[in-house]
C-alpha cells in the first residue's frame, strides 16, 4: 500500500513522514510492528483514529487496536501519553 510520504498537521505545515522515522531510535523499531510503527508517526504528528484509519483504508476500530497496543508497549493510560513516552525515552 502506499502511503504519502508528508502529512499534512492540522497548523498547515507538512511534517515528513521520513524524517521522523528516522529520529525514532533502534529499540523502539525492534518492538513495534511495521504497522504499529506507521501508526505511531500519525499519532506523533496529532492525527485522530478516523484520519489514520483512512490513510491506511482501516477500520477506526482496528487503528484504536493498534493504539491500544502502542499504550501497553510504551506502558501508558492515554493516547496522548505515547508522544510523551517517545520524546522523553526514545528519540535520538
Amino acid at each position: 500500500m502506499q502511503v504519502s510520504t508528508t502529512i499534512d498537521t492540522r497548523y498547515n505545515s507538512n511534517v515528513n513522514i521520513n524524517h521522523l522515522n528516522n529520529l525514532i531510535d533502534g529499540n523502539v523499531r525492534k518492538i513495534l510492528t511495521k504497522r504499529e510503527n506507521d501508526i505511531l508517526i500519525y499519532v506523533i504528528v496529532g492525527y485522530t483514529s478516523k484520519q489514520i484509519a483512512r490513510e491506511f483504508n482501516l477500520s477506526p476500530r482496528t487503528v484504536e487496536c493498534y493504539i491500544d497496543s502502542l499504550k501497553r508497549k510504551f506502558t501508558v493510560k492515554r493516547k496522548g501519553q505515547i508522544m510523551s513516552a517517545v520524546m522523553k525515552y526514545y528519540l535520538l
